[in-house]
């Protein structure tokens, strides 16, 4: 039984490039993806609408995480989410970004 230190982190970062090297640059593995970043209601079925529109379509919805906005007033109640699919452009078609 051996036990790897090996594990996924995630980013989502407003210049990829930059954010590549500077982690391929202190030797991590780096593999970069497209997703759909959404700002969508924080409220009950906000979530189950969003993917059941995605999949609708066929795409297939791997992933996802979010977090409540801040409270300023152009987004009170919502929430950021980050979903991973197998086809970010038929996906942000489907979500309708």
């Amino acid at each position: 039984m051996s036990l790897d230190a090996v594990g996924t982190l995630r980013l989502v970062v407003d210049n990829p490039l930059s954010a590549a090297g500077i982690l391929l640059g202190q030797k991590y593995v780096v593999k970069q993806r497209d997703v759909l970043f959404l700002s969508i209601p924080n409220a009950p079925g906000a979530l189950f609408t969003v993917t059941r529109m995605i999949a609708s379509t066929g795409v297939n919805v791997e992933y996802a995480y979010g977090s409540s906005l801040e409270n300023k007033s152009e987004n009170q109640g919502m929430a950021a989410v980050v979903i991973g699919v197998d086809d970010a452009q038929r996906g942000a078609m489907a979500a309708g970004v």
